[in-house]
Parts: structure tokens; sequence; C-alpha cells
């Protein structure tokens, strides 16, 4: 008898195990490992650049791929009338071409990108053609329409919710005990949820990534562009496919299941259980930060343990509450479960923090690290409420009259909190993890013999900076160099360097690279420009890295 149940056991694991080994899988060889959120290295032409003639194309690149949405790219005259474009990203650039020649003066692009991990950028710059207009329009750079983000948590709050419990109710009724009548009702109905936050979630993360409007949300076609377009169905709509698939299994043979058991149906229903978990990790973090094989298996069994250990609660909690004679056995079970679900949730999440956060000061610095304390506090208070049950109240089962009541009450309190957490959750999978949208420009002027270097640097922090910067004459006008300027990069303290980033002319006198300051401090970046035969300065500009 143990032994025939040990070898269902063993295949339920292993058929739940195979599907979320499968969807990592299948996520490892189609994630490309990025370093973060992306950034902006620099644009052609750059920030504030006067160009005696109207450019055919704009770029701007980036520092890992990018895709533009529809209007992601609108260029404005001085007055704030948009000028007619048409905006393609070619991996980690996007160039931007015109239909017609621009006239003189200023113009500002307006810009909003969606990087590798499904978060949305904006920002703008601004070039002149002849000279700069004596008055420019004050335009906002593009934003997230109200609502949008918060539609976006929402969907993914029922998603996470409906989901953990569905599948963990789901373990819960092959490992631990028979779930009660309620306990099938609330399997069902979560599961129900999860599916319908699913497909709620694609159009509402096509409108936030995109910067429309809560409106349009209803027309047929942004429902049909946010699932698929140009060809490929979009990471969002391929994950609610699979949840779908995954919970109907679930839901369907654990229900069969409940009148006629056997090790199909299990294998079935853990299986679908493990494939829907999976669907979750398809979006978001996990995606762009490597080790992929290592960030997504943790991803994917962070995952698995939450659901696990939600599911157990409520289904213990309704177990106790009907009072039924194997309360007692189901309370030892889960309690010889729990302690490694609490170690695998626990292993797990200190290694995405630690792959995902660049550093320590990101978990003040970040919404995403804010979020993610907060996380950690209630899971624990969890803890220590799971600790007193399992020290304190389970040896205690069966020989007290009011045993069960007190763990109930207690169990009732952690499923409570872990609902908490898993909606804190759905808001920290939408932050960025990176501190680095928060970077600002530095801005420079330094004497370059008798003409003067005007720069700029950003984000200024540790990593990928754009360096952007133009010679210009004692009347201020842009001057060429005779050849190449020379780049080189010091830290004097510890003495790091010298680099020698290459330099690549964007205009008439106007100069990029791209510098990788891999610490924070003071570097110091020493441009060397010939601007004559015999004429040769070399100018310094001191910048201050942050982390």
């Amino acid at each position: 008898m143990m032994q025939s149940r040990s070898r269902a056991v063993s295949g339920v694991v292993k058929a739940a195990a195979g599907a979320l080994l499968l969807t990592v899988a299948a996520l490892f060889f189609a994630a490309t490992p990025a370093a973060a959120h992306a950034v902006l290295l620099g644009t052609d032409p750059g920030d504030g650049a006067v160009l005696d003639s109207p450019p055919d194309t704009i770029t701007l690149t980036f520092n890992e791929n990018v895709a533009v949405p529809p209007n992601g790219v609108t260029v404005l005259d001085a007055t704030g009338d948009a000028v007619r474009s048409n905006a393609m990203s070619i991996d980690a650039s996007v160039a931007v071409t015109f239909e017609g020649a621009l006239s003189d003066g200023t113009y500002i692009a307006n810009w909003r990108v969606i990087s590798a991990d499904s978060h949305p950028i904006s920002g703008a710059f601004t070039f002149s053609v002849g000279a700069p207009s004596d008055t420019v329009a004050d335009v906002a750079p593009p934003s997230a329409a109200p609502g949008t983000e918060a539609l976006t948590v929402g969907t993914q709050a029922v998603v996470y919710l409906g989901g953990l419990t569905a599948a963990g109710l789901v373990f819960f009724h092959f490992f631990v005990t028979a779930l009660t009548r309620g306990g099938m009702r609330i399997m069902r109905w979560s599961a129900v949820a999860a599916v319908c936050g699913m497909i709620a979630y694609v159009p509402a993360a096509y409108v936030w990534q995109n910067g429309l409007g809560l409106t349009s949300v209803f027309p047929w076609e942004a429902v049909r562009d946010s699932f698929y377009a140009a060809g490929s169905f979009s990471a969002a709509s391929i994950a609610a496919m699979l949840g779908i698939l995954g919970f109907a299994g679930a839901v369907t043979a654990t229900s069969v299941a409940a009148r006629s058991p056997g090790r199909v149906l299990a294998a079935i229903a853990c299986g679908g259980a493990g494939l829907a978990l999976g669907s979750l990790v398809l979006t978001g973090h996990t995606r762009t930060f490597g080790p992929p094989v290592v960030l997504l298996t943790s991803d994917a069994v962070h995952v698995t343990a939450a659901s696990l250990w939600l599911g157990g609660l409520i289904g213990l909690a309704l177990v106790l509450r009907a009072g039924e004679r194997g309360a007692a056995t189901a309370v030892v079970r889960f309690s010889s479960i729990a302690a490694a679900v609490l170690a695998a949730s626990a292993i797990t999440g200190v290694v995405m923090a630690w792959l995902i956060l660049d550093s320590l000061q990101a978990l003040t610095g970040t919404r995403y690290g804010v979020t993610l304390m907060v996380k950690v506090g209630a899971v624990a208070l969890v803890v220590v409420l799971a600790a007193w049950n399992r020290w304190k109240l389970v040896p205690t089962v069966g020989s007290r009259p009011d045993s069960l009541l007190r763990l109930r009450r207690i169990v009732g309190a952690e499923a409570v909190l872990l609902i908490v957490v898993a909606s804190i959750t759905a808001f920290l999978v939408s932050q960025s993890p990176t501190a680095v949208p928060r970077g600002h420009t530095g801005q420079y002027s330094v004497s370059l013999g008798e003409a003067t270097l005007d720069a700029h640097v950003s984000p200024l922090r540790v990593g990928i900076n754009a360096f952007e910067f133009t010679l210009r004459d004692e009347d201020g006008q842009p001057i060429d160099a005779v050849s190449e300027p020379d780049l080189r990069v010091f830290m004097p303290d510890p003495g790091i360097g010298p680099l020698s980033p290459s330099v690549t002319q964007t205009g008439p006198g106007q100069y990029e690279a791209v510098l990788d300051l891999p610490f924070p401090g003071e570097w110091e970046v020493t441009v060397s420009a010939r601007l004559s035969r015999f004429d040769n300065p070399v100018a310094t500009v001191t910048v201050e890295v942050a982390e």
C-alpha cells in the first residue's frame, strides 16, 4: 500500500516538474540576458545640436534591443505641430525618417520604447536646423496615461492570487489530503479568476507599454494587436494561452480524480498546474537578466513554492474548519512539506534578488527595492506564525481539545498574509529593478586651447554611459577636428585606466562615445583634439558617477 502510494506520488512529482522544466527550457533558449533596464546611450543628432542642413534620418541608440510601438516617436516643430515621420526599431537602435525636408528651426523628438523586460521608457531631445528658433513650445515627454499602470498591476494581482491558489489547492489535494467541497469550489473559481486575469492583462499591458489611454482597451483593433501583431504572438499572449491550457487540465483532472482517483489523472492535474505556474515567468525581469538558466529556474521554483505554501494553507484551513477525522494527519503531513517549501522559497528569492538588483543601494533607491523589502517583511511575519505553528501548536494536535481550533486561527492568519504577499508581488514585477531611469545628464564646458568643449554625460551611473561633446570656436560655432578626437578615461583613485573608447562624429563639430564605467566615484575623461596642423589642445572633464 505504502509502495503504491509512493510510486503514485513520484509520478505526480515528475509530471509537475516536467511541465515546469519544459517551460523553463523554452524560456532559456528564447531569453537574452541584458544588463538592466534599457538606457538611451545617445542620439544622432545629439541633444541641442545645430545642423547646417536638414537630416534625412535621426537615430536613437540604446544599450539593449528595444521595440518601438506605433507612434512611439513623435517629432514636433517649434510651435508644437507634429512633423510627418516614420520610426522603426532595428536591434538596439531606433531610426526615424521624414516624409519631407525639415525647415529651419528647432525640433523636439519625443520618444517611447519598450525594453526587453517589457517595461516602457521614454524621454525627449531637441535639435535645430540652420539656427535655433526664437521661441519653442513647452512639450512634455511622453508618459503613461493615468490608470494604465494601475490596471496592469491589478490584472497581475488577480493572476497571481488566483493562479497560486488554484495550483496550490491542486497540489494539496494529491500531496496532503483530499479537498473538501468548499476547497474544490475555491480551486475552480480561483482558476477562473486567474484565466480572466491573464486574458485581461494582455490588452492592459499593451496600452500601458504604448502610452495609450484606458479607452484604447475597448476597440477591437487594439485588443487584436495586443495578442497578435506583425506576424507573431506577443509574449503576454503566449503566457496566457499556456496558463489557460494548464489550468484547464489541472482543474478538470482534479475534479474527476475527486470521484475516481487514478495516477494518470494525478499526473495530468499536477502537470497542468506546473505548466500554468511556468507561464507566470514568461514575462518580466527574469527574461532579461543572466545567467538565464539560473534565474529562470529560480523563478519557477519560487513560484511553485509560493503556490504550495498559499494553496496548502487555504486547503488546511478548510480541512480544519470542517473538523474532518483526517485533520490531524493533514496537519502533520503539510508541516513536513512546509519546511521544504519555506527553504526553497527563501533560497530562490535570495538568488533572484542578488542577480536582479545591481547594488545594495537599489533596495532603497528604487521602487522595486523598496517593494521587495516590504514583501520580505510580510513574508517574515508569515514565517514567525509558521514557526509558532510548527513548534508550539502542531505537537499538541490530538492531545488538547482546543488544539485544532487554535491551529485553524493561526493558519487562517498565515493565509491572509500570503494573499497580501501575492498582491505585493504583482506590484513588484511591474517595477524597474534598477535605478538607471532615475539617472541624470551632467553638462560640462571646459577650455580646449582657444576653443571650448561642451559635453553631456548620462546617466552618470555605474555601467554604460553616453558621452556627447561639441567643439566650438571663439565665436561659439561648431568646428571639426582635423582628425578623430582621442579619448582617455581614468579613475585616479584607485588608479584605473586608461580606457580608450572609440569616438564617432555625429554632426558638425559633434562627437559621441560610449563609456563603460564599472565603479562609482570620480572619473576623468581626457579629450585630445587636433584643431589645426600645429594645434592639438587637451581638455579634461571630471564626472561623478553614482551607483
